[in-house]
């Protein structure tokens, strides 16, 4: 043995002397060897090479089994927690967890995250879709109809229902509504309106369908009735709608009735049907927006507003009465006291075989209204029978038809007052083409009542006998404010008068043409004590009285009067006096013609002729051919103020 290895033993031997205790911790011996220096020996240490292993280290997860007591990481209940991951259960499977552990390993059914709310349904986890089944399945803590992720898919569908008609417009989607189950509703304010409601007429889609048409229907407060004969029985006053048809048949009201056509006149037709009045009335009656045509009766062949015997309105709105026909008043007979408003109305070719072709009434009032092609014996459109009359200037009265008195209008009596431009042309009549006006008398005739006439345009019309415009015949009546121009006559081209007192003022009666007397007009006998005042008479032209013409008419005084520009053909261009009395104060006779005659200006027989402060011009010529030619019959005349003239036996000027 060398010198070497001797000492090398006696080394070792000595270091473990040393440090062997007795308890194993040390090195004394064999068994005692800490090789690690962990203060472990290999005997308790189970792995003495890693200090980090031994009886008193803390289990980690490392894989291995630190504390030497044969348990390795998540098998040792001594696990240092500090060491571990958290995994947290995914009893559902869905990949989503919840209820956290520690530990080294993931254990099977678990997963890293914590997101899941419900780890016992695999559908609830914050990757499902949120619907309808009272869960909160994506977990964001919101259930249902709260979620605005919510699939609408699963939800119900409903319609909002406004009115509460079974029936929405706006479709909605949730879990929990309240609302219809069925859509299309086109008015959701309305309960009457909804699919597959009646269909009424009201102007309204009842039924949701642009389809269906209205035509034909009847409603009264939105109930539809299937006759208008039914919807009067049960209207009580309510307003009874009709939409676009022809309604045929008579119809008796016993109360207040008003009727309107939704689709207009055009479009709404009532037609007469048999020998009856369409409209027999018991009350007042208001139609809107209707043809009322076709109609014929005994009285009237539209509207009957007599046979009640009690005084009754009529009110009528864009309406159009045509081809009616009755004795009196074609169209309307509104007696008793009664009276018609038309507005905005058309009267067309209506006929009364006695008085009034379109409407025979005791007052009427007609606003924007026209009346043409109607004809009866007495007052081709319209008489007024002792009661009042008022139009306004957009009022006509044209083409229309007497055979005996008032080509348009007849007045018995009454007051009327027509617009300045209220237009009366192109009428035709035996006596007063354009209108006629006469006192009315009572049932004994004893007692009568005057008219006052103001107002109107007359033009254009024509009497086959006398007064083309105007015929005024009624003793103390009145008639004022009217321009006369344009029409033709035999006897008074432009007018003629009648009637004890009768007053004619503040008129224009010009470009008049008569075949034979009074181009201007004509002043018969029965016009004792006449007052013409405030005319301008200019530019007529007749046989003999080219202005004027008085016949056998006394006391007629004239005041303030401009007689000029006529023109007479035989006698009298201005005016021509026979057998009767004429008294001029202040106006003018000038410039008057006679073409084939000897009085330019008068023309007197068996007369009396007064003037006061009247301009007859300055010279001879002022009227051709001369101013006053008087007759080889008896005529006295006077002249004082203005005029001054240089009289012989037969003429003056």
């Amino acid at each position: 043995m060398s010198t070497s290895l001797i000492l090398l033993l006696s080394t070792l031997l000595a270091c473990g002397d040393k440090n062997d205790t007795g308890d194993g911790t040390g090195d004394g011996g064999a068994g005692g060897i800490d090789a690690d220096n962990d203060g472990y020996t290999e005997d308790v240490d189970c792995i003495d090479t890693n200090a980090a292993v031994n009886p008193g280290a803390a289990e980690v997860c490392n894989g291995i089994d630190d504390n030497c007591d044969t348990l390795v990481d998540d098998d040792d209940p001594n696990l240092d927690t500090s060491s571990t991951t958290t995994f947290y259960s995914d009893a559902d499977g869905d990949a989503y967890g919840m209820n956290p552990i520690e530990a080294c390993d993931r254990p099977d059914g678990y997963v890293t995250n914590d997101l899941d709310c419900n780890d016992d349904a695999a559908s609830v986890n914050p990757g499902a879709t949120e619907v309808c089944d009272e869960r909160d399945n994506d977990c964001d803590g919101l259930i249902d109809d709260e979620d605005d992720s919510l699939d609408l898919s699963t939800a119900t569908t409903a319609y909002i229902d406004l009115d509460g008609d079974g029936y929405g417009s706006e479709e909605v989607f949730a879990c929990n509504v309240e609302g219809a189950e069925l859509g299309g509703d086109c008015n959701d304010g309305d309960a009457s309106i909804y699919p597959g409601a009646a269909e009424v007429c009201d102007g309204l889609d009842n039924d949701c369908d642009e389809a269906t048409t209205e035509d034909g229907s009847i409603s009264v407060g939105g109930v539809a009735y299937t006759s208008l004969t039914a919807a009067i029985a049960a209207s009580a006053g309510e307003e009874i709608q009709l939409c676009s048809g022809t309604y045929s048949g008579s119809y008796t009201t016993t109360g207040d009735v008003s009727i309107v056509g939704l689709h207009g006149a055009e479009a709404t037709i009532l037609e007469g049907r048999g020998s009856n009045s369409i409209f027999t009335l018991g009350g007042d009656l208001s139609l809107k927006g209707v043809t009322v045509s076709g109609g014929v009766g005994t009285y009237t062949g539209g509207i009957d507003a007599f046979t009640a015997e009690v005084a009754l309105d009529v009110q009528l709105e864009d309406c159009v009465f045509d081809g009616n026909s009755g004795y009196y008043g074609g169209a309307i007979l509104a007696y008793n006291d009664s009276s018609v408003t038309a507005t905005r109305c058309s009267f067309t070719n209506n006929t009364a075989s006695a008085s009034g072709g379109a409407i025979y009434a005791n007052n009427m009032t007609l606003v924007e209204s026209s009346f043409s092609g109607n004809t009866a014996i007495y007052g081709g459109a319209i008489m007024l029978d002792s009661g009042a009359l008022t139009a306004d200037d957009a009022t006509t009265f044209e083409s229309n038809t007497a055979t005996s008195y008032g080509g348009a209008i007849l007045l018995f009596g009454g007051t009327t007052e027509l617009g300045a431009s209220t237009l009366i042309s192109g009428n035709t009549a035996a006596l007063g083409g354009g209108l006629l006006a006469q006192e009315s008398t009572d049932e004994t005739g004893t007692i009568f009542y005057p008219f006052t006439l103001s107002g109107g345009t007359f033009s254009d019309n024509t009497a086959s006998s006398t007064a083309g415009g105007v015929y005024l015949a009624g003793a103390d009546s009145v008639g004022t404010g009217m321009s006369i121009s344009n029409n033709t006559a035999m006897y008074g081209g432009g007018v003629a008068l009648e009637g004890d007192g009768v007053t004619l003022s503040d008129s224009d009666i010009f470009d008049n043409v008569a075949s034979d007397q009074g181009g201007g007009g004509m002043v018969w006998s029965y016009a004792t004590n006449a007052v013409l005042e405030g005319l301008t008479i200019d530019s007529n032209s007749a046989s003999e009285g080219g202005g004027l013409y008085f016949e056998l008419a006394t006391g007629i005084s004239l005041s303030e009067c401009d007689i000029t520009n006529n023109t007479g053909e035989l006698e009298g261009g201005g005016i021509l006096v026979e057998t009767g009395s004429v008294s001029f104060d202040g106006g003018s006779v000038t410039s008057n013609v006679t073409t084939d005659g000897d009085a330019g200006g008068a023309w007197l027989t068996a007369s009396t002729l007064d003037s006061v402060d009247t301009d007859w011009g300055e010279r001879k010529t002022d009227n051709s051919p001369v101013d006053i030619y008087v007759d080889d019959v008896a005529t006295s005349f006077a002249f004082n103020g203005r005029s001054s003239f240089s009289c012989d036996d037969t003429t003056c000027e």
